[in-house]
Formats: C-alpha cells, structure tokens, sequence
C-alpha cells in the first residue's frame, strides 16, 4: 500500500508527464499546419464563393415598385420605412414591368440595413419582385447612419406638386359630387306630386252617417186613440 508520502510526489511527477504530452502534441499540430497548404482566403483579393440564396444586402428596383408598403408590412424589425402619396385617377403614373399600375408617388424610401435581421420575409409579398436580397455584402462603414440606404427621395418642389394635383383632385370630386347632388334634388323637385286621398274627411263622414243612422226616437209614438 502507497504511504501517504508518496501520493503527492506521484501526482507531481503525473503532471509533469501531461504537460509535456500537451506541448508535444500542440508542436506536432503546428508543425503539420506548417507545412500544409493553407485555407484561408487573401480577402480582399481572393473572395469566397458564396452559395445561391445567399441573403446579404437588400437592393429595391424603384422603378418597379407600386406602393402597396406590403414589404413594409412584412418587416419584423421595422428597418424599411415608404412614404407614398396616392396620386389621382387623373395623373398616369404607368405601370411595373410586371404589368401593375403605379397609383402612388413615392416621397421617399429607406432601408436601415443596421436593423436588417436578413429574413428574407420582406421579398415573398412583393407583388412585383422589386425588392430582392442580394450577395453584396460587402457594405461595412464607420457610421450606423452610413448603413441607411436612400431608394426613392422626392425633391420639395416634387413633393409640393404632388399635393397640388391631390388637393385639385379632391376639389374636383366634391363639386362633381354637389352636382350630382342638386342633379338629384332637381329631378326630385320636378316629379309630379300624386293625389292624395281624403281619408280623415271621408272617415269623419262615415262617422257622422254612423251616429245619425243610430239615433233613437226622443218619445214613445203616439197611439190612435189619442188622436
């Protein structure tokens, strides 16, 4: 049986052992590394290939956007921010490649790709496949407000143009809904009036009648021989 001596100058002697099995093997692994030929990519002159779908910087074809704000909508984090202003039925705005029709300006359009959580949910309800994510990742800066991506911006001129042809359209629509209006009244105003029937003097007639019909006689009738 080991004395109790003995046990500690053991568990010395043990650990010398490890450390130098550790070192050597730590040794023999880099000197493998050495002369095996490296993985890594020389970034920026040698690049990864990315896989497909690779989700990374989101890029909006402004041309084609419609401004339902479905992409909006989608976004759990609220990092795609449209400001669109319907334009009247009387202003053409043409339609997406797509075939949809434009019905609102677009003041302005922006993506805080800080907040991007790269879901990808922002691109399935797109009606028009404007707004796509692409590999581009390579968009880094020394400034969060530098990751704010401008797609569409109005000028003010622009912007002041739009709310008046708006504010004509508005206009234009409740005088074209007060015509139609007095239209209406007018043509009410000229339908001939019908007879109506003299129901209260014919019923108070009726009444009349009635009650002369049921009178009784004031005295018993006088017999003969009081004649």
């Amino acid at each position: 049986m080991p004395t109790t001596t003995t046990q500690p100058v053991r568990r010395y002697f043990r650990n010398i052992a490890q450390a130098v099995g550790t070192t050597a093997a730590a040794f023999t692994t880099a000197t493998w590394h050495i002369f095996t030929p490296g993985y890594a990519h020389q970034y920026p002159r040698q690049k990864a290939e990315l896989p497909d779908r690779t989700r990374h910087r989101l890029h909006v074809v402004i041309e084609d956007c419609i401004g339902c704000l479905q992409c909006e909508r989608a976004c759990p984090v609220e990092c795609i921010k449209i400001n669109a202003v319907k334009a009247p039925k009387s202003v053409d705005l043409g339609k997406a490649s797509s075939g949809n029709p434009i019905n609102f300006w677009l003041a302005s359009f922006t993506i805080d790709m800080a907040k991007c959580c790269y879901c990808g949910l922002c691109t399935d309800p797109c009606p028009t496949e404007c707004i796509v994510m692409t590999p581009n990742y390579e968009y880094s800066s020394y400034e969060v407000t530098d990751q704010v991506f401008q797609f569409a911006r109005m000028s003010p001129e622009e912007i002041t143009e739009a709310q008046r042809l708006v504010e004509e359209d508005k206009k234009k629509q409740a005088e074209e809904k007060a015509k139609k209006a007095a239209a209406a009244a007018a043509a009410k105003a000229a339908e001939p009036k019908a007879e109506e029937p003299a129901t209260g003097a014919t019923a108070a007639g009726a009444q009349e009648t009635g009650e002369s019909g049921a009178k009784e006689p004031e005295g018993p009738p006088a017999k003969q021989g009081e004649e």
